[in-house]
């Protein structure tokens, strides 16, 4: 066997892989061993990539916010093998890439990978916790961000992460919420402080009054 294209030698062997980047035709010789040759082509053409493109909203967000794609280019399209219609959305819980696959009419297949950062806080504020009436306690927090905070206590906005003295009079939550100076994304948490109503002491005697 003699396969050619055009006039370069391209195989002796029985069968022939191609790749071309173009409608190519390609010739064969085949000979018998009594010297006989037979004489064929072989035209393969090649039909166009879909003109696949996917924009999205975004390629990063904070860790429960969802983004949406567009792809456009395509005939039918699917994301990470499953058949998908031409926009979505998603909502990752971790980073994570999407393959997004277009078909054409004539069966030829293009992917493109759209990467989705997720961006988490992570955020320790004081425990729950009780106290008596009259006495104070001091909330806090702590993290390992870059981060701003903002306690809400009722009527007052504190912006530390470490608030004063407080000393509520009856069981009061109070929030703080963080915002991550990197990339804008927020967490709030909640303490409960409990207020513990003081006993009531009563005195009582025998007799107001005694001997000398």
């Amino acid at each position: 066997y003699t396969w050619n294209q055009g006039i370069t030698l391209l195989s002796s062997n029985q069968s022939l892989t191609v790749s071309p980047l173009i409608g190519t035709i390609y010739s064969l010789v085949g000979t018998n061993t009594l010297g006989c040759n037979y004489n064929g082509s072989y035209s393969v053409s090649v039909n166009p990539l879909p003109n696949l493109s996917v924009l999205s909203s975004t390629n990063s967000i904070c860790i429960g916010s969802s983004v949406s794609f567009t792809a456009s280019g395509a005939t039918s399209y699917s994301v990470n093998s499953l058949v998908s219609p031409p926009s979505a959305i998603v909502t990752p819980s971790t980073n994570t890439s999407y393959i997004v696959s277009g078909n054409n009419a004539n069966g030829c297949v293009k992917t493109l990978t759209l990467d989705v950062t997720v961006n988490s806080l992570t955020l320790t504020v004081s425990s729950n916790t009780a106290i008596c009436r009259g006495k104070s306690v001091i909330l806090s927090a702590n993290s390992t961000g870059n981060y701003s905070y903002n306690w809400n206590l009722g009527s007052v906005n504190v912006p530390f992460g470490v608030t004063s003295p407080l000393s509520p009079t009856q069981t009061s939550t109070y929030s703080l919420t963080a915002v991550d100076n990197n990339n804008g994304c927020s967490l709030t948490n909640t303490v409960m402080v409990t207020v513990n109503a003081n006993p009531t002491v009563m005195i009582a005697s025998s007799s107001p009054t005694v001997c000398k």
